[in-house]
């Protein structure tokens, strides 16, 4: 009877797992959607945006051509000026336009982040619970897409907002007052909390790669039967595989796949930096280790992770020296 009980609670757990996937996919498949109309009207706006500045531009070479000349038009000076002005107001107008496009972008992708992480969560409870009467390798696949998808569009990482060599220099202990120690203090303490909340974010980016990696050698064979994508072989996704990965994931197309490229691009970006920022000793130049493609799109998963662990060691290297600084000054 104890068995029959225990048995009924398992089905009744797995039951649940499937209907809250399915809810959860439902609204991923929304917010996707979502995601991809942000990106076109960000897309949209830039290019409009380029253009005002180009325009712009092009103005300010002519007033400066026409100031030139030796029998120049004051008159005509002043209303060249004055579209300046105009062009200028519209720049301002549709930069914010942009910033608050970007500004919906990333709160979509953080949505999106926290909802893949909780389907990914349920489907791998699944498959480690062995009840699971559908084709596993399916279940498999279904759970690298999605782990694929998390990574793609992981919200953006910032670099360091303050100098990390200027921030080591500071000295409380050489402080001519209480409160100038106090105020080195508070900086020290700034930076640490800005490079454990970075750190954080980056471990856990990092984990997700490293996860993807193995499910792509574990699920090979199964994506090679439904010819998800030749780079499989290499055991390092690379993004120009996505488009040949239509047949698992539906909603990707050529302009998802496009956006997606982007949007590592400017992480690798992002993380190169930091890796600059933290390079004091000009001999280790670790960034320089790290040259890809600036478009994003030849970076494979392994190559993303061997960059994601290098920010991830400086950045702890930091953090502990930053956490002895403020220890040996309380």
């Amino acid at each position: 009877m104890q068995l029959r009980n225990l048995k009924f609670v398992i089905y009744l757990i797995v039951g649940f797992i499937v209907l809250f996937t399915t809810a959860y996919c439902q609204s991923l498949s929304s917010l996707e959607n979502k995601l991809q109309e942000l990106n076109q009207r960000y897309s949209r706006q830039t290019s409009v945006l380029d253009s005002l500045k180009i325009v712009l531009d092009n103005r300010a070479k002519q007033i400066d051509s026409e100031k030139k000349k030796p029998d120049y038009d004051e008159s005509n000076i002043k209303k060249l000026m004055s579209a300046s002005i105009t062009i200028s107001n519209k720049i301002d107008v549709q930069q914010k336009k942009v910033n608050g496009t970007a500004n919906e972008i990333e709160k979509t992708k953080t949505e999106l982040e926290k909802k893949y992480t909780a389907v990914i969560d349920s489907l791998s409870e699944l498959e480690r619970s062995g009840k699971y009467k559908g084709d596993k390798d399916e279940l498999k696949a279904r759970i690298l897409n999605l782990t694929e998808k998390k990574i793609l569009t992981a919200p953006k990482i910032y670099s360091l907002s303050f100098n990390p060599e200027k921030i080591l220099a500071l000295n409380p202990a050489s402080a001519k007052t209480a409160e100038e120690k106090k105020i080195y203090g508070e900086y020290l303490k700034e930076a640490l909390d800005e490079v454990d909340s970075k750190l954080k974010k980056v471990k856990s980016l990092h984990e997700e790669v490293n996860g993807m990696i193995s499910l792509q050698k574990k699920t090979k064979k199964f994506l090679e039967e439904v010819e998800f994508g030749s780079n499989i072989d290499r055991t390092a996704l690379s993004l120009r595989g996505q488009r040949t990965n239509a047949a698992a994931s539906p909603s990707y197309n050529d302009e998802t796949y496009t956006e997606n490229a982007r949007s590592i691009a400017s992480q690798i970006q992002s993380y190169i930096y930091i890796l600059k920022q933290l390079d004091f000793d000009v001999r280790s130049n670790d960034a320089a280790k790290f040259t890809f493609d600036s478009s994003g799109k030849n970076i494979s998963m392994q190559e993303y992770s061997e960059l994601l662990g290098e920010v991830e060691k400086r950045l702890a290297d930091y953090q502990i020296v930053l956490a002895n600084k403020i220890g040996n000054h309380k």
